[in-house]
């Protein structure tokens, strides 16, 4: 039988090419000492009536992947790794190319290119594709910790639901510049995850930030935190992190938490690292207008 080479797309990966895929990334690390951003949870749990993945196959063995993650209707993510045997033979530029077809085809105005922050072949390789820096993040863990402590705290965290649908598109849009559009499509998908736990934090009883648990093996990804404009500065952002840290080790079990956050945040770097969380990698953003 003929073993397969070339590039095959997929709308949703299976247990054999998801194993490939890992033992690819820990390949890689292994070589290079540097983490790729592959976003497990979204790997197993891809919509299938869209192609996101592109595995690049050479005797019959997954050798490269790239997987487009999108978070809007506008902006689309990509990430992707090449086995350290079968570099610079062009292969990546071919998954990439592939991308950038499949992403205008769904009308995606721009790419991102993750690559990690200390990856010089990464920067070589975004320079080659004519993709411009957009900006930088951390990414943080906080390990085996006890759960803060909360001292006078008057907000509370309760689970969002659907009928909180508008508190985050207000949220999102005034945070994240969202428009409403995107905010829906991403609030959709958030609400309906089954790793996903969206949490709303209140002021005595206003609705005043909100935030996102996402459960991965062995610790909880906290995303999408966003405390309203004229609440900001008061000690409420703290309170809130502290709180679902809490939430973390008393309901889910999770001693162990990871977030992402812009370099050029400081306020929020200064927040995350006085409540006990470490910079572990960064990653740098490249954009390619489509």
């Amino acid at each position: 039988m003929e073993k397969l080479n070339g590039i095959v797309a997929s709308k949703q990966l299976n247990p054999n090419e998801l194993e490939q895929v890992r033992l690819l990334s820990q390949a890689c690390l292994a070589h290079d000492g540097l983490r790729m951003k592959l976003n497990w949870n979204t790997l197993s749990e891809r919509n299938s009536d869209e192609t996101n993945d592109f595995l690049m196959y050479q005797d019959g063995q997954i050798v490269g992947f790239l997987g487009l993650y999108s978070f809007g209707s506008a902006e689309v993510e990509v990430s992707g790794l090449i086995h350290p045997d079968y570099r610079r033979r062009g292969l990546f530029r071919s998954l990439l190319d592939r991308a950038i077809v499949e992403s205008r085809n769904r009308k995606f105005s721009r790419m991102l290119l993750i690559s990690p922050g200390s990856s010089e072949s990464g920067k070589a390789f975004v320079q080659q594709a004519n993709a411009s820096y957009s900006f930088s993040e951390y990414y943080m863990e906080r390990h085996n910790q006890a759960a803060p402590v909360i001292s006078e705290a008057r907000t509370r965290l309760r689970t969002a639901t659907i009928d909180d649908a508008e508190i985050l598109h207000k949220l999102n849009q005034s945070g994240f510049s969202m428009s409403y559009e995107e905010s829906v499509e991403w609030v959709t998908g958030s609400l309906n995850s089954s790793d996903d736990i969206n949490l709303i934090a209140e002021l005595d009883g206003v609705p005043i930030a909100k935030l996102g648990v996402m459960l991965q093996p062995n610790q909880i990804f906290i995303f999408g935190f966003c405390v309203a404009s004229e609440y900001q500065g008061k000690g409420h952002g703290r309170n809130i992190l502290k709180q679902t840290i809490a939430y973390g080790i008393e309901e889910l079990g999770q001693y162990n938490s990871a977030l992402e956050v812009s370099v050029s945040n400081e306020g929020a770097l200064g927040l995350y690292l006085s409540c006990g969380f470490q910079t572990v990698s960064s990653y740098d953003y490249f954009l390619i207008q489509l």
